[in-house]
Parts: C-alpha cells; structure tokens; sequence
C-alpha cells in the first residue's frame, strides 16, 4: 500500500446489546486493503463467533481468534461479529 495511502484506512466497531458487535472498515485507499480484525479488538468475548457481511448476507471464513477480509479500493466493509452459542442477525 502506498505510504500515504495507509492513513486512508479505519476501523470502527460498536458492541450491540446481545453481545454481538458490528464493525466497519473504510479503506479510502486508491489499492485494495486486506484487514485482519481480532475479536478481542471489538470486545467480543470468547474465542469464536460467526461473521456475517450486512450487505451481502454472506458468512465470512474465520479463524479461532478473528476474520480476515479485502476491502476494494474507495469502499467498505460492513459485518456484524456474534459469538458463538447465539444467533446471528
């Protein structure tokens, strides 16, 4: 990613009230931008949880400790993390 590029790139996250949490990556970026996001950086307890993209409807892969996904140049990622034992939305 070029340098000024990586400045162009957030992470917000917001816990909702059944224990799950949504989380946002903005890559305001001119490259695609690959994001590794732990569970423990959006303060979702325990050690696996189901990913689901709010656009799309699609499950993410995850690993044991978070999710890894692109976000397109000059675009957004939107999904919504449960821990596992509760439904998803």
């Amino acid at each position: 990613m070029p340098a000024g590029d990586q400045m162009a790139t957030q992470l917000w996250s917001k816990l909702l009230a059944d224990g799950a949490a949504a989380a946002l990556v903005i890559n305001g970026a001119s490259v695609p931008y690959e994001v590794t996001v732990a569970f423990a950086e959006l303060n979702v307890s325990g050690t696996a949880a189901a990913v689901k993209d709010v656009w799309t409807g699609t499950a993410l892969a995850v690993s044991a400790d978070g999710f890894t996904t692109t976000v397109p140049p000059m675009d957004s990622a939107f999904v919504v993390v449960t821990p596992q034992g509760r439904a998803t939305a």
